[in-house]
Parts: C-alpha cells; structure tokens; sequence
C-alpha cells in the first residue's frame, strides 16, 4: 500500500493500481524508451504487473502498532514482504519468463543490503531464479540491465503522482524525489541524468523538457480513510468501509 498522511485521514493507493498507472505512463513515453524489438511486450507487461504480488495483501492492510500507521511497501515487514514479491514474481512468469526475470530484479534489488535472515535468502534465491532465466532466454547482461532500469524508471513516475501530494513544491517532496528521477542510460544522452518533476497546480505535473509525446490524463484510485473511524473500528473494516475516489493528474507532453 501506498500511504500519505493527511491530517485527519490516511490517503491510500494500491501497489497494483499504482503499477497499472506505470505502464501507462510508459506507452506515453518519446520514442526510444522502449525497445523497439522483440521484447517490448515483456518489458510493458513487467511494467504493468510489477506489484502483483501486493494484490491481496492490499486488501487487508496492516496497522503498524510502533508508527501508529498504516504498514506501507516501505516499512512493511520483511517475512511478510518476500512470501508477497515471490508469489508475485512467480505469477508474472507464469505468463511471461522474462518480465518474471525483469520483476525478480526489481524486488531482489529493494532487499540488496537488507540484513534480515528473510531478505537475504530472498535475494539468493531470486538471484538464482535470474540466472536460471536468463540462461533459458539467452540475453545478454546489457539488454537486461537495459530493461531493468526502464522498468524502475517507470515505477518512479507513478510513485512521484502517489507519493507527493498534489500541487506541493520541491521542499515538500517526497525523499524518493528531492535530487529527481534518474533516467535509463540509453536516453541519458537525450533528455539527460534526471528528471525533475514538478506540479505545476494541484492537477497538473510537468518539466522543462518533457519525455512524453503528447498530454494525457491519468485516473488514480484511492480511499481516503479517517483516523477516527480507525480509532473506533480499526484498520481493516475502516478501509473496506471507506468510499473509493478517482483523482485526475494531466502529464504535459510536447
């Protein structure tokens, strides 16, 4: 789950919806983003389905007794977070092997230098999950480093609509996005090291050099649940109870 704290309410936004939102970002991009080749489908659907595994853990969030919040994907714990990214990697290479090598990555990435007996034998075996792929698919480490970062990428752009709150200025970011988002390596030569995002009013973002093609609008679910019906109710039946909103952002593009 994806959290901002108001000050009487909890704003959250499912991994999953967030995800959806990422691909679409994506198919907005200028051309050469994506690979023209062979692999953009799996590239896109990696993009599209790289927070599955939080599907029915979103459902039934989790109240942080120590925060006195709601768990988000940053602080929720360990021996839950990897059962959810393996059952979600192994459901996205059920479909497609290499968007599942592209999402082991991803998620082995996050737990890297997690010290935690259950991060570390995650990253093990996904970095044996990798290799195994790999190996059956027969690409090359650059291509999938390629891929790999287009896919993070991604993710940055619709955690920069769900994590800030809309309209907000630099200062007030999120710490994700206080130095920008860093773009892939093969359009560095394009559009630069990073991307500097910001809110132009509170339904609107933009940059001085813009990625994308063209203007478009992007529709992110949510429910905004209140701190005293969790106080009477507790976390679980205040998040079913709470109505679900749409917010609109429109992304300039040239």
């Amino acid at each position: 789950m994806i959290i901002r704290e108001q000050e009487e309410n909890f704003l959250m936004i499912r991994q999953h919806d967030h995800a959806i939102i990422s691909e679409q970002m994506t198919m907005k991009l200028k051309k050469g983003f994506l690979p023209d080749d062979d692999w953009q489908r799996s590239v896109l659907y990696a993009i599209k389905m790289h927070d599955f595994g939080w599907r029915n853990f979103d459902a039934e969030p989790l109240w942080n007794d120590e925060k006195q919040i709601p768990y988000s994907f940053i602080d929720y714990p360990d021996h839950i977070k990897t059962i959810l990214y393996k059952h979600g990697i192994d459901e996205v290479a059920k479909e497609d092997l290499y968007a599942g090598l592209l999402c082991s990555k991803h998620y082995a990435n996050f737990l890297a230098h997690d010290p935690s007996p259950e991060a570390t034998r995650f990253v093990i075996n996904e970095e044996n999950r990798q290799k195994s792929i790999q190996e059956e698919v027969r690409v090359d480490d650059e291509l999938v480093a390629s891929h790999f970062k287009l896919l993070k990428f991604a993710d940055n752009l619709s955690l920069f609509l769900c994590l800030n709150e809309p309209g907000a200025g630099q200062e007030d970011f999120h710490y994700f996005f206080k130095k920008g988002i860093p773009f892939p390596k093969h359009v560095e030569e394009q559009f630069g090291e990073r991307l500097h995002l910001e809110w132009i009013d509170k339904h609107t973002i933009g940059s001085e050099k813009s990625p994308f093609q063209e203007t478009f609008t992007v529709s992110i679910p949510f429910k905004k649940v209140s701190k005293a019906e969790i106080a009477k109710k507790g976390i679980r039946k205040s998040y079913n109870e709470a109505v679900e909103e749409i917010f609109s952002v429109y992304v300039k593009g040239d």
